[in-house]
């Protein structure tokens, strides 16, 4: 079994391919043995990390620009 850093890694290059791919969801899933709850799930669990670190950057600059 992967280590979740290792699947979100995994996740992360096949969500890359899938946008450079000209392929519909299902068609691309078929062919990489996925389905598309699970290309849906991480496509937005990755996002919504991505966003949580973003928020937390912007609280971090917001508070040393008043000290």
């Amino acid at each position: 079994m992967l280590a979740q850093t290792d699947k979100k890694t995994l996740w992360k290059t096949r969500i890359e391919d899938y946008r450079s791919s000209t392929e519909q969801v299902a068609a691309w899933c078929e062919r990489h043995n996925v389905t598309s709850g699970q290309l849906w799930y991480w496509m937005k669990k990755l996002k919504n990390e991505s966003t949580n670190l973003w928020k937390l950057l912007q609280r971090s600059k917001i508070g040393l620009a008043y000290m």
